[in-house]
């Protein structure tokens, strides 16, 4: 009975996401809106420490340049409405890689390593994140079917994301933005602020999330 309703919540799921799409005719490739993904609640933000900001522009550096998808995880802890990142998981190696396909393998040691060393507690969180060349097709700027299939497997087929004792959400780093968003199990919602902050705990800058083609960062003025 059990897996039965798992595969109805599941079949609902995906029902859900591909009403949402902007094109359906590249199978797992089509692109989700995403201005029809809902927004996370008001002062939810995500915060990356400084030298994870850095190795994320690198990422989205070498993406840009080598025209390949690089997988990567981020680890932090919830501390909802906020979520702050200060360790990353990544192989730059883009030699071996291939050119629309993000493979976790090389990472899933370290995260096992992360997992086993958490408490559980839900205070501790992931980033399943990926980043998209241009070259993939127009639509690099948005999160794939694939993508969102990827993301909700991966939080439901394992046990610690799945009941909450490790938050789970994903990212997208592509033409400059860093989009992140969080799936409940039921629906899937887009975080609208993300910043750097540096050893101080101030803010340094606000990095750009779900734009159109805006290729920048600014830094935040300061009183």
């Amino acid at each position: 009975m059990a897996d039965m309703l798992d595969a109805l919540k599941r079949a609902q799921i995906d029902v859900k996401n591909k009403s949402r799409l902007l094109d359906n005719r590249f199978g797992d490739n089509s692109p989700v809106n995403n201005d029809l993904l809902p927004n996370m609640p008001k002062g939810s933000a995500v915060i990356v420490s400084e030298d994870v900001g850095k190795i994320m522009k690198e990422i989205q550096r070498l993406t840009s340049v080598h025209g390949k998808e690089i997988p990567f995880l981020l680890l932090g802890r919830d501390e909802d409405p906020l979520v702050f990142f200060d360790k990353i998981i990544v192989d730059m190696d883009v030699k071996d890689m291939k050119y629309a396909e993000a493979n976790f393998a090389k990472l899933l040691p370290r995260l096992e390593q992360f997992v086993q060393q958490s408490k559980k507690d839900g205070t501790d969180i992931v980033a399943h994140g990926h980043s998209h060349p241009k070259s993939i097709n127009n639509y690099h700027r948005n999160f794939s079917l694939g993508d969102m299939d990827a993301y909700k497997n991966f939080r439901l087929d394992n046990n610690v994301f799945r009941t909450g004792k490790i938050e789970l959400c994903s990212c997208l780093l592509t033409d400059g933005n860093y989009n992140f968003l969080f799936f409940d199990g039921n629906d899937y919602y887009k975080f609208n602020d993300v910043f750097v902050q540096n050893k101080n705990g101030d803010f340094v800058e606000k990095l750009p999330c779900y734009k159109q083609g805006m290729q920048y960062t600014y830094a935040l003025e300061r009183e």
